[in-house]
C-alpha cells in the first residue's frame, strides 16, 4: 500500500475542462475552476484517509476508510455513495450505485519521488491532475 500523505501543490493538468463539462459543471463555472490553484493535503493512518482540497474559492474535505462504503460530496454540493479499494499501489475510488449526475472514478498513484497523479474517469473523459509534493 502507498502512503499518499502529504501536502501536495498541482503542477499542470490534462482535459479538465472537458471533465467539468463530463460531470455537468456550468460553462461559466468550469472555466473560472480550470484557472484556479490546488493544494491537496493527504492525511492518511493505514487504510484511514482524511483529505482536504483547497482553491481560492472552495475547500473540499473527505474522510473515509478503504473498504467501507461512504457518502462523498463534490466541491458543487453533488452527492453519491462510494467506496474506496487499492487496485496495487493506486487508491481508487468509486460509485457503488449509479448516482442522478455523472460521477467519476478517482484514481490517487505516487509517480517518482515527488509526485502523485490523481486521474479522474467520466464519460469517455480522462482527466489527470499532476501534483508535487510541497
Amino acid at each position: 500500500m502507498a502512503d499518499l500523505s502529504g501536502k501536495w501543490k498541482e503542477q499542470s493538468n490534462e482535459q479538465l475542462g472537458e471533465f467539468f463539462e463530463a460531470i455537468e459543471v456550468p460553462y461559466l463555472v468550469r472555466k473560472a475552476m480550470a484557472k484556479l490553484p490546488l493544494t491537496v493535503t493527504v492525511k492518511q493512518d493505514g487504510d484511514n484517509f482524511a483529505i482536504k482540497t483547497v482553491t481560492l474559492v472552495k475547500v473540499f474535505e473527505q474522510k473515509f476508510t478503504v473498504g467501507e462504503e461512504f457518502e462523498e460530496t463534490n466541491p458543487f454540493g453533488d452527492k453519491a455513495l462510494v467506496k474506496a479499494s487499492w487496485e496495487g499501489e493506486k487508491l481508487v475510488i468509486a460509485p457503488t450505485v449509479e448516482p442522478d449526475k455523472p460521477w467519476p472514478v478517482v484514481t490517487r498513484e505516487l509517480v517518482g519521488t515527488d509526485g502523485m497523479v490523481t486521474t479522474f474517469e467520466v464519460k469517455n473523459v480522462v482527466c489527470k491532475r499532476h501534483l508535487k509534493k510541497v
